[in-house]
């Protein structure tokens, strides 16, 4: 049951969060895309982003209406969201030949990061890495083919503590590594996870 105020009608445009109530909010971004070409068979790409995204709220709000039905209780809060992104992508492309064979390398890393309240000092990595076929003895008796491989890595670093995990031969492809010769022929290793846990005295 509703019952009627004896001190009046509350306007039904009357905000009591006013005047203290705001939220202030800034945000840059900056960056810049680069390619460069050294000859018709070598060139390098290059990216950089920097985000940032502030806000403060003052939150004014309503707890309970006392006994004299005049007294408003009121509580206060203030969040702060404070966020920050960054993200860089280097890769050289080349394409070379080794006699008849030719072969395209690409090559670099990409990286970004993202802080804000909960995830500050978290990162991750990641790596491609292209070797070209090649000649398994010093005599040039047999060849190794071409292998390509994809690590990767998250880690995580706040004051003197460090994680990371490595994720190395993402893809568990099967390659040859090395060669002593056509009877000692090594394959690389397979799908690895490492983990490193540090604190720093």
């Amino acid at each position: 049951m509703v019952l009627l105020n004896p001190n009046g009608k509350i306007p039904r445009n009357r905000s009591t969060a006013e005047p203290y109530n705001t939220t202030d909010t800034s945000a840059l971004r900056v960056g810049y895309d680069l390619e460069h070409r050294f000859s018709s068979n070598w060139q390098i790409r290059s990216a950089f982003e920097y985000s940032s995204f502030q806000r403060y709220k003052n939150d004014p709000f309503n707890i309970a209406l006392a006994e004299d039905q005049r007294t408003l209780s009121r509580g206060y809060s203030r969040g702060v969201n404070d966020e920050r992104n960054y993200g860089i992508e280097t890769y050289v492309v080349g394409k070379f030949a080794t006699g008849n064979i030719r072969h395209q390398l690409v090559t670099g890393f990409n990286f970004t990061k993202h802080t804000d309240n909960s995830f500050r000092g978290l990162g991750f990595g990641l790596g491609l890495f292209y070797v070209g076929e090649r000649q398994g003895d010093l005599d040039n008796t047999f060849t190794l083919p071409n292998y390509f491989l994809t690590n990767a890595a998250i880690f995580y670093k706040q004051d003197r503590f460090q994680a990371s995990l490595n994720f190395k031969n993402l893809f568990n492809i099967n390659y040859f590594e090395s060669a002593q010769d056509k009877l000692n022929v090594f394959y690389g290793d397979p799908f690895t996870v490492q983990a490193t846990i540090s604190w720093e005295f």
